[in-house]
C-alpha cells in the first residue's frame, strides 16, 4: 500500500474523530457554579432569550460579575451595565433637564446606553438623525446607589457588552438584556414605582428580602429538550437514543419532495428545531 494513502487516512481520522470528540463534549451535562448564582443569572437570560446552558457558561458568564454591596454604595453606571439579583438601588435619572427618582427591585437592569449599538448599529453617526434637541440614550445621566442595609449585582463592562453583541453565537444574550432592560424602562413609565422617599420602611422591608422569581428555577414546561444541541442532558439512556435519532433526523433529511426541506438550513437555529 502506498505510504501516502496511511498518511492521508490519519489526517481524515484525526480531524473528523477531533470534531467529534468535540461535539460528544459540547452534549455533556453544563455544571454552573456551586452558590448557585451563576445559574440564577442563567436563568434571567434564558427566559428572555432562550439561550443555552453551554453557550451561556463558554461566553456570558465570563463577562459578568457579582459584587456585593452595602447601603449607601455608589454604582458606576457609566462603565457597567447591572442587574438586581437582591437589595433594592435607589437611582436618579436625568435626561432632557428632567429628573426623575425611582427604586429598583430584584430582577431589574439598567445601563441601557450601553446597549446602544443593537439598534443604532456601529456607526458615530447615527444620533445625527434624530433633531436637535432631542434627548437619546446616550446623553442620560444616572446616578445609582445602594438603597437597601446590603445588596448583590451582576455587572459587565460596556466593552464586553459589545463583544457579546458583535459574537453570532452570544448575540442573543445582548438582545435579551435589551429587551429586558426595555421592559424595565416601560414599566417604570405606566406603573408608579414608588421613590426612596415614598417607600415605607415595613413595604421596604419586604422588598429587601425577596428575590424575583425571574431567577427561580425553571418549570417544567420551560426546560428545552435534553437531547436538542447546547441543553445538557445528555445522561440518561432514553435520551441519549433520542439525541442519536434526532442528530440522524436533522442531518439524513431525505431529498424532496420526500420530506420537506426548511429554509436556511445552514442555519444553527433550524437543525434545533423538532418538527421536520
Amino acid at each position: 500500500m502506498n505510504p501516502e494513502n496511511y498518511v492521508w487516512s490519519f489526517v481524515c481520522l484525526y480531524l473528523h474523530g477531533s470534531s467529534a470528540v468535540r461535539l460528544l463534549f459540547d452534549e455533556g451535562t453544563v455544571e454552573m457554579g456551586d452558590d448557585g448564582d451563576q445559574e440564577a443569572l442563567w436563568r434571567f437570560l434564558y427566559r428572555r432569550c432562550g439561550i443555552s446552558r453551554l453557550l451561556f457558561k463558554a461566553y456570558v458568564a465570563p463577562k459578568f460579575e457579582l459584587v456585593n454591596m452595602n447601603e449607601g454604595d455608589r454604582l458606576d453606571t457609566e462603565a457597567y451595565f447591572f442587574i438586581v439579583l437582591d437589595g433594592l438601588i435607589d437611582t436618579k435619572q436625568t435626561a432632557g433637564g428632567v429628573e426623575r427618582r425611582f427604586l429598583l427591585f430584584s430582577g431589574a437592569s439598567f445601563g441601557i446606553k450601553h446597549l446602544r449599538h443593537l439598534y443604532w448599529g456601529c456607526s458615530s453617526q447615527a444620533e445625527q438623525r434624530y433633531p436637535s434637541g432631542v434627548t437619546t440614550v446616550t446623553q442620560e445621566e444616572l446616578e445609582a446607589s445602594v438603597y437597601s442595609p446590603a445588596a448583590r449585582v451582576f455587572r459587565c463592562r460596556a466593552s464586553d457588552l459589545v463583544d457579546l453583541s458583535n459574537l453570532p453565537v452570544a448575540r442573543m444574550a445582548a438582545q435579551g438584556l435589551l429587551i429586558s432592560t426595555l421592559a424595565d424602562i416601560a414599566e417604570r413609565k405606566w406603573i408608579d414605582t414608588p421613590s426612596a422617599e415614598k417607600l415605607e420602611d415595613e413595604e421596604g422591608q419586604e422588598f429587601k428580602s425577596t428575590r424575583s422569581l425571574v431567577f427561580a428555577s425553571l418549570d417544567p414546561c420551560e426546560l428545552p429538550p435534553p437531547y436538542l444541541a447546547g441543553a445538557g442532558g445528555f445522561k440518561e439512556l432514553s435520551f441519549n437514543f433520542r439525541h442519536i435519532l434526532f442528530t440522524l433526523k436533522a442531518f439524513f433529511l431525505l431529498p424532496a419532495p420526500l420530506m420537506k426541506w426548511r429554509p436556511g438550513f445552514r442555519q444553527v437555529g433550524v437543525l434545533l428545531l423538532s418538527d421536520f
